[in-house]
């Protein structure tokens, strides 16, 4: 965010073309991200709308990856506000995207501030259009009947 490391962000590769998976990681205090996507490294390639979540409870404490997608919500999750403006944070409106290559790489956000403070209110969501979902015959790390390969690293900045 602002030329800063943003860390503890969770960042989420929703596909649009090209593959049926969704890849998620989160940032470390570099702001660097590795994804992952069906238990694989990387992502899948094809083109993604991209969103950087940054969830901050009441005291302040950032909630990454590992709470916000537990199977056994924490109380801390229903507290915590984001402090990303939906042009980053909400995949249904996100700005961002990204192109996946075959041979993977490394792909930057350069957000733009200031973070939300917790008092600012949220901005009316509008509809998000949904992708393709994968088929049921699909095996995992199958993208249009090719194996999938995938992206090794990237990073986000604050």
């Amino acid at each position: 965010m602002d030329g800063q490391p943003l860390g503890t962000a969770t960042v989420t590769f929703l596909p649009i073309s090209g593959q049926r998976t969704v890849a998620v990681g989160e940032t470390d205090d570099e702001g660097v991200y590795r994804l992952t996507y069906l238990n694989a490294s990387g992502a899948s390639p094809g083109t993604y709308r991209v969103a950087i979540s940054y969830k901050v409870t009441a005291s302040g404490e950032p909630l990454g990856l590992a709470i916000q997608s537990s199977l056994a919500p924490s109380p801390k999750l229903g507290e915590a506000e984001e402090l990303l403006p939906p042009r980053y944070s909400d995949l249904g409106r996100s700005e961002l995207r990204a192109e996946v290559s075959e041979v993977g790489g490394t792909i930057d956000f350069a957000l733009e501030g200031p973070l939300r403070s917790r008092s600012d209110p949220q901005e009316p969501a509008e509809p998000a259009d949904v992708p393709e979902a994968r088929p049921a015959d699909a095996e995992p790390g199958e993208v249009g009947g090719v194996e999938a390969s995938g992206v090794g690293s990237d990073a986000a900045s604050r």
